[in-house]
This record gives C-alpha cells, sequence and structure tokens, in this order.
C-alpha cells in the first residue's frame, strides 16, 4: 500500500528501551537524513500507543496519530510513567518542521526539521485520512484504541473519471475497537481481548456496486485464532437482517482478513421494495420507493421520480433517517496471553492496537460489475493496492480516462474514487456534486489538500445537496 497525506509516516519500526526517568521532558531530537528520509530519536512515556506529529498546513496546522510499538510487558507498565526511548522515520513532500506530542499533549520534540523527500507524491489530491478519528480511552483495567469514519466511494471507474461526483454509490459507516487488559490486575480477562470491526452499510446509490469490504491489512491472520461475525439491522435485530438478501463474507485465507458486503444489488430489488422489519415496534420497509411507507425528513425536498429510482438512502423523501442500518460486526480474538511467553503476548497485543492506530492500513474498497466492459473489478481509494482476489488491474486501470501512473485508482488530473472522512458526515444526494454539496471541497482539491482540510464540516445546507445528519 502506498501512504498518502500532506505528511505522512514512513517504516515506524521502532527499538526501544526502558530508562528509570519518571517525568516526560522535551529533550534535543537527533535528527538524521537518510534517503529524503528523517528519522528521528524520541523519548515517550511508556504506556503510549502512539505519538502526536503536528504539521503546517495553508490554514494553520494538522495532526497525525502515529502508532508505536513498545518493548517489554505491557503488564508491568501499565498507568506507570517510566520513558521509553526509540526512533521513528518521516517523511514529506515539501521541506517543512514538525512538534511532536505524547497522548496526553506533552511535548517530546519541537521544530524537527523534514526535508522534501525525492519522488513523493505532488501535483496530485491529498486525503483527509488524517482527520479520521483515532483515540484511545479506558474502562477500569481495560483499555479500548478505536479508529472511525465513514468511506465514500463514486462506482465510475475506470472508464471515466467520477460519474456525477456525489460520491454516494457506496458509504460505509465503521468503527474499528481494540480491547486489551492489565495483565498485572486482571489477567484471568485476558480472554476478553479482540479486535471488533463494525460496519454500518449507509447507502447505494449506484447500478455497479455488488459487493463493499475492508482490507483490513494492519492485522496479520497468524494472530487470528478465533473469528465470530454477525449481520443485524443496526446493533440488536438478527433475526429480521437474515432475511434480507444481502449477505456477507470474512475470508482469512490470505495473509490479512477480507471483511465483505455482499450481494447489494439486492437493495434495488423488487423484493427489497417491500421487505420489512420491526423496529421500536413500528413496521419499517427496506427500500421503499413509496414516500408514504417511510418516515420522511423534514429537510428532504420531494422527489417526482419515485418509480424511476431504485436506489438505497440517496433520493430527498425516501431517506432511511429513523430506521436502522444494516450492520456487520467481526471480532477477531487471538490467543489468551497466559498461554504465550510475555514477548509472544506483548507482540501480539501491540499487532492487535496497530490494526485500529494505523488508518492509512485500513484499505476500503467496492467490488462492481460494469454492464459496459461486462466484467466485475474492485475500485479502492487513491494509493492503495486491490485486494489479493483482484489480479487484473492494471488491464482495467489502462481503460477509459487517463490515469496517474504512479498512483493507484487516481487520475490525471488528481480526481479519486473514494475517500475516508470523520464520523456522521453526510453525504450527497444521488446526482448532487460534492462541489455543490460542499463549497469548500472545490479550493481543497484544487490546492492538493494544502488548503481548506476540512472542507466536510462546511456542507452548504441551503444547496437541497446533503442528506441528513447519521
Amino acid at each position: 500500500m502506498k501512504l498518502r497525506s500532506l505528511f505522512w509516516m514512513c517504516a515506524a519500526g521502532l527499538l526501544l528501551t526502558s530508562c528509570a526517568d519518571e517525568t516526560v521532558e522535551p529533550i534535543d531530537t537527533t535528527v538524521n537524513q537518510a534517503e529524503g528520509l528523517t528519522t528521528v530519536k524520541l523519548v515517550v512515556p511508556s504506556n503510549s500507543s502512539f505519538v502526536k506529529v503536528v504539521y503546517p498546513t495553508a490554514d494553520g496546522t494538522n495532526t497525525v496519530n502515529v502508532p508505536v510499538s513498545l518493548d517489554g510487558n505491557y503488564s508491568e507498565r501499565y498507568g506507570v510513567s517510566a520513558i521509553t526511548t526509540g526512533a521513528i522515520t518521516l517523511a514529506s513532500p515539501v521541506s517543512t518542521t514538525v512538534n511532536i506530542y505524547d497522548e496526553q499533549g506533552n511535548k517530546l520534540a519541537l521544530n524537527v526539521p523534514v526535508a522534501a523527500t525525492e519522488g513523493n507524491a505532488t501535483g496530485v489530491t491529498m486525503l483527509p485520512e488524517d482527520a479520521v478519528a483515532n483515540y484511545v480511552d479506558s474502562d477500569a483495567n481495560q483499555t479500548f484504541s478505536h479508529s472511525s469514519g465513514v468511506a465514500m466511494f463514486d462506482d465510475s471507474w475506470p472508464l471515466t473519471y467520477t460519474q456525477d461526483e456525489d460520491y454516494n454509490d457506496v458509504v460505509i459507516d465503521y468503527d474499528i475497537e481494540t480491547k486489551y487488559v492489565d495483565m498485572s490486575v486482571i489477567p484471568d480477562q485476558a480472554y476478553r481481548e479482540q479486535v471488533k470491526v463494525v460496519m454500518h452499510l449507509r447507502t447505494v446509490g449506484g447500478e455497479y456496486p455488488r459487493t463493499a469490504g475492508l482490507y483490513l491489512e494492519s492485522l496479520d491472520t497468524k494472530y487470528i485464532k478465533d473469528m465470530s461475525a454477525t449481520l443485524t439491522l443496526h446493533n440488536e435485530n438478527k433475526a429480521d437482517a437474515e432475511k434480507m438478501g444481502v449477505t456477507y463474507d470474512v475470508d482469512l485465507s490470505g495473509e490479512h482478513p477480507v471483511i465483505i458486503f455482499d450481494n447489494l444489488q439486492w437493495l434495488m430489488s423488487e423484493e427489497a421494495k417491500t421487505a420489512t422489519y420491526t423496529k421500536n415496534g413500528q413496521t419499517w420497509y427496506m427500500n421503499p420507493r413509496d414516500p408514504s411507507k417511510l418516515t420522511i425528513d423534514h429537510n428532504d425536498l420531494p422527489y417526482t421520480d419515485i418509480a424511476a429510482n431504485t436506489f438505497y438512502n440517496v433520493n430527498p423523501g425516501i431517506v432511511n433517517t429513523g430506521g436502522s442500518l444494516l450492520t456487520l460486526t467481526v471480532i477477531f480474538k487471538g490467543t489468551d496471553r497466559n498461554l504465550l511467553s510475555p514477548e509472544e503476548g506483548q507482540a501480539q497485543i501491540d499487532h492487535f492496537i496497530n490494526a485500529t492506530m494505523d488508518v492509512n492500513k485500513q484499505n476500503f474498497f467496492i467490488g462492481c460489475y460494469n454492464r459496459v466492459l461486462k466484467r466485475s473489478f474492485e475500485i479502492h481509494m487513491k494509493g492503495y493496492d486491490p485486494t489479493p482476489a483482484y489480479t487484473t488491474y492494471d488491464s482495467e486501470n489502462a481503460l477509459g480516462v487517463g490515469k496517474d501512473a504512479s498512483t493507484t485508482y487516481c487520475a490525471k488530473d488528481g480526481s479519486v474514487y473514494g475517500f475516508k472522512v470523520p464520523v456522521l458526515t453526510r453525504h450527497a444526494y444521488e446526482k448532487k456534486s460534492f462541489r455543490k454539496a460542499y463549497p469548500e471541497y472545490q479550493a481543497w482539491f484544487e490546492s492538493n489538500g494544502g488548503s481548506n482540510a476540512d472542507w466536510y464540516l462546511h456542507p452548504d445546507e441551503y444547496s437541497n445537496a446533503v442528506c441528513c445528519w447519521w
């Protein structure tokens, strides 16, 4: 996978050793330039799972959370302010300086010079993945690391740029969580440790999508000893969800798991039009084309061609604002750490934590069937690689419009076919361009991500282009 953002991290392999200090103080940073990369030596609290790197943008600053892998045993260090030393490797498309902090905002290194890395992406659109939330919280002797966001896709690759640029052909809300315990206090609860992936299917607004999935490149299947998966309507209604035509699959045969919503075309079928489920004692229709069968959001506009349109949750007047979304919950568990050596147990839990904290390896995609090409293909976000199952990317990428030869799933003008934005970001209605729904999107696009990085926070409420809050 290739990494995308105005300021990105490369090969952050940490070699860390314990120190006796008990306070975090800013230190002089040792910066080594090699092959255009900047290696920075740091000291961080030994119970930190990431550091914050703050870098300048045209509008101020932005922050990237960089996962760290610490030596030793969490059970010996939980809640202790011992210091750990190590190094991270940084790269940037432009020369700049950055500030680095620990999870609590303590200064680790200020004004670190990072030279421009030769050959890095310039003149192409940056994606706001660094705005996707990843955070850590705790409850008693359990700790939870999360990354959450919304994945939005257009299904026009490879023949055109973006057909209508509404990015609602598939929209998925997601949360990825790792739960781990303090082994020094509750070792008998180690069996609860897990990586949980929850994906809500918000829209299917195109005729081509057949699947929607996540290739979780930051989780190696060799650490997975047990897996369970459940399809529900939102998080509670399993029986009604199983009556619907959308199915799922979790493939553990490769190096990394592939999680898939399957048979999305069912949502446009006549059966989906009349399929019902129960919520709060009321009957709801899965994908009605008759607005009288659905609670209509008061901000929506009348839609005059309901009978001709079969898409799901993208047309004014027939958006399922009060109902439930199909939800796929997958839980991965490793070996109980009581059965492993301290080193093996630490390697496993560090790996699970990284699965949530490294947002650049959460590779969302859609699988489509193009009736013009009469073939199936995958669409990923800019810079991501296809899954191992999709082997004809090069031949498909050569079709249609000119592509960026150095960047996957990107047109020469920087057009992309999917991106991630923070939780609750509203999607656009059918045939409503993001350039209209979000007026600052154009400036962000044309500046290659250098300005208006928070365009998704400022929809045009009067454009009648954006759907309800979710």
